[in-house]
């Protein structure tokens, strides 16, 4: 069964990559899962599927342009740093967007 988080407890955690970690927007799990958004610096995904360009980057003290992938994913719970990031924060307005993407998941 999915369980999506409300705002207050959404969080940041790193995803192990081919690269090293990567930060994701961390809003839902089940059991063995979490269901995220990734972070990026790239306008597009693939073949030039826009990201959103958040108003805010989530890194505090970064003044970097970032973007959230719009596609909701899953992987294992074990492929994610054990503690939440703790200077990584998300504006209201980005996630409110974040809200419409996980409403259109739902129905």
């Amino acid at each position: 069964m999915i369980l999506f988080y409300p705002r207050r407890k959404r969080h940041f955690r790193g995803h192990a990559t081919r690269n090293g970690s990567h930060p994701c927007y961390i809003v839902g799990e089940t059991s063995s899962t979490y269901l995220y958004f990734g972070l990026t610096h790239a306008r597009k995904k693939g073949k030039g599927h826009a990201n959103y360009r958040l108003s805010v980057n989530p890194k505090k003290g970064d003044p970097s342009t970032a973007y959230l992938r719009k596609a909701l994913c899953e992987d294992e719970k074990r492929r994610f740093t054990l503690m939440p990031y703790a200077n990584y924060e998300i504006a209201d307005e980005d996630d409110d967007y974040v809200d419409g993407l996980l409403k259109k998941r739902k129905k």
